[in-house]
């Protein structure tokens, strides 16, 4: 990143100054050269400035690479704009010697401007270079001061251990002193290389700063002065390209440590059980969208079932083949972390640290993992969008729908079209008990596009639930089929009784929500007085769950018995749905306030 900083600050200072200077002096091909040098030096320096801590290793080394190349490509261009600028230099591009000495006064002005604008950078590069000695300087007294604290504890906990040498707790707090010591010896060694490196920079960039000061100022006696004056800006940026591509040189090949790494042993088997999970989590959700597809083949949706398969096998093929590979490469590489510890605690006299070629394998293999999941990832999300927003259009064909209309309110006590449409279909599919799920789930498809109510999305997490059931019954019965020991089950006779089961529970809740509209229509026509049907509301009352309620409250009075999604055989109490919620407490209401009457 440092080394992209002074790329920057190349192409935005004396580069810039050079382009200028040509344009002024009228050499177009030594200004294009410019150009196209300052683009390669923000190349190298946008490359420089990604390099982050958290990178691998092979990514830090491609990023040194590519900032080497874009250096070298800059410099070589620059080669060329300096020739183009010698020979423009000389050209006679002024109508006389007083136009000529105009443009000379104008050159050396603005190189005095430049030059000063130069020496307050550096001096404040300077001011930066000696806070950073400074604060190593601190960080050194600080190690010091830390480490000699460590050093102290550690003789007192041996002479407290001389004086009982028998006693564990002693020889415990020993070994933890020991550890201690060491590590604070490790800090201070570190802060000591920071302070030389830190040094060694306050140096350098005090010696840029008095060559600043220094630099002479030749005359522009040449034919061109700005042309001449862009030549000496190529010379300087020529050495200082020259400068960073030696420097890009050595971050290039201080990246190529591969062969000294030698992780622990327990680090590798920590990354070993992550990517583990990495693949199971990628073979998961693979078969989760595989899943989906066979949904959506049921519903005969083949346009969306074929993609979401499609996606589902790519998925699944990095989960056998990037994922796995990663997972196989750690796991020898962990092997031979555990042989290498196995060595050295047979033979401590030969303890160093052996490279352990099987990681750097595993980190390629790693990097490969990583792009193919995210790139799986963005198919998946190309499949998808379009189907979730088409979804969204079909629930709201229209925008100018009322609010009343789109939360699927209709008067109390008259049923909707649409219920009565899909009461109609549900008893046609009561009918027809002994056909598949996907005949109802066509049924539905087939039916007017109409807003998300909450009743219609309790019967699509009801058709969602058994297209799941369904699809494990036929993974059941393909398991059985597979092992000839087991005894075979009719599953289509399973099959078929499922789906009567909820071809049977929709027609009855759809028929109990038609009757209970009538009967509170029926209730509020009759003014609070009682019915002479009583038998009949008796018998309609059968139906209902009855709770004792304070007749004060203005909520709850009624809730109807309801069948539950998740289970298809088995009844469970719920709260009567929004869409029919006023029409059934008025209901109730009614009822309440003739049994009042009654006593």
């Amino acid at each position: 990143r440092e080394m992209a900083t002074q790329a920057s600050q190349l192409s935005n200072a004396l580069v810039a100054q050079a382009n200028q200077s040509a344009a002024q002096g009228k050499t177009p091909e030594a200004q294009k050269k410019f150009a196209e040098a300052q683009q390669k030096l923000n190349e190298a320096a946008a490359k420089g400035h990604s390099a982050q801590e958290h990178q691998l290793l092979l990514e830090l080394t491609q990023t040194a690479q590519e900032a080497k190349t874009a250096l070298a490509e800059a410099t070589a261009i620059l080669q060329q704009a300096k020739q183009q600028a010698q020979t423009g230099k000389d050209e006679k591009i002024h109508a006389d010697d007083n136009a000529r000495e105009a443009q000379k006064k104008d050159s050396e002005n603005r190189r005095q401007q430049f030059q000063e604008q130069q020496k307050q950078m550096a001096n404040e590069t300077v001011k930066r270079a000696n806070d950073v000695k400074q604060r190593a300087e601190q960080a050194v007294q600080n190690a010091t001061q830390a480490a000699t604290a460590a050093d102290t504890r550690l003789q007192q906990a041996k002479d407290q251990l001389n004086a009982k040498p028998d006693d564990a707790g002693l020889k415990d707090n020993v070994a933890r002193e020991q550890i201690r010591q060491s590590h604070e010896q490790k800090k201070l060694a570190r802060a000591k290389d920071a302070l030389q490196q830190a040094d060694q920079k306050s140096q350098l960039e005090a010696k840029r700063a008095e060559d600043v000061r220094n630099k002479t100022q030749p005359a522009l006696d040449a034919q061109n002065p700005a042309t001449q004056l862009a030549d000496q800006y190529a010379d300087e940026a020529l050495k200082v390209a020259g400068e960073l591509s030696q420097k890009a040189e050595q971050l290039a090949a201080a990246t190529n440590f591969g062969n000294e790494l030698s992780p622990q042993r327990n680090q590798l088997a920590s990354a070993k059980q992550l990517q583990k999970d990495v693949t199971r989590d990628v073979a998961t959700a693979g078969e989760d969208v595989s899943r989906a597809a066979r949904h959506e083949r049921r519903l005969n949706n083949a346009a969306v079932a074929l993609p979401l398969q499609n996606a589902a096998n790519d998925i699944q093929q990095v989960a056998r083949n990037e994922a796995a590979n990663a997972e196989q490469q750690l796991k020898a590489a962990t092997g031979e972390a555990e042989q290498a510890e196995a060595n050295v605690a047979a033979n401590p006299q030969n303890a160093a640290a052996q490279p352990n070629g099987q990681t750097l394998e595993a980190q390629q293999d790693l990097v490969i993992s990583e792009k193919a999941i995210a790139q799986r990832a963005d198919d998946l999300t190309a499949v998808l969008d379009p189907l979730l927003a088409a979804a969204a259009a079909e629930a709201n064909p229209d925008k100018g729908v009322p609010d009343t209309a789109a939360a699927g309110e209709t008067p109390a006590g008259t049923p909707s079209q649409t219920e009565q449409q899909q009461a109609e279909q549900q008893q046609a599919g009561q009918q027809q008990a002994g056909s598949e799920v996907q005949s109802a789930a066509n049924q539905s498809a087939a039916a007017p596009v109409t807003p998300v109510t909450p009743e219609r999305a309790a019967r699509g997490q009801q058709l969602a639930r058994t297209l799941d059931e369904l699809d494990r019954q036929q993974a059941a019965a393909a398991t059985q089929a597979a092992q000839p020991g087991l005894p075979q089950q009719s599953s289509p006779s399973r099959l078929d009784t499922l789906a009567q089961a909820a071809r049977s529970q929709q027609a009855a809740q759809a028929a109990a929500r038609i009757r209970a509209q009538h009967q509170a229509a029926h209730a509020l026509s009759e003014g609070g007085h009682e019915s002479s049907d009583a038998a009949g509301d008796a018998a309609q009352m059968a139906r209902f769950n009855v709770s004792s309620v304070n007749r004060k409250e203005g909520t709850e009075w009624g809730k109807l018995r309801n069948q539950s999604a998740e289970d298809l055989t088995k009844g469970k109490s719920e709260a009567v749905s929004e869409e029919y919620r006023k029409s059934v407490e008025t209901y109730f209401r009614v009822l309440a306030e003739r049994a009042k009457k009654k006593r």
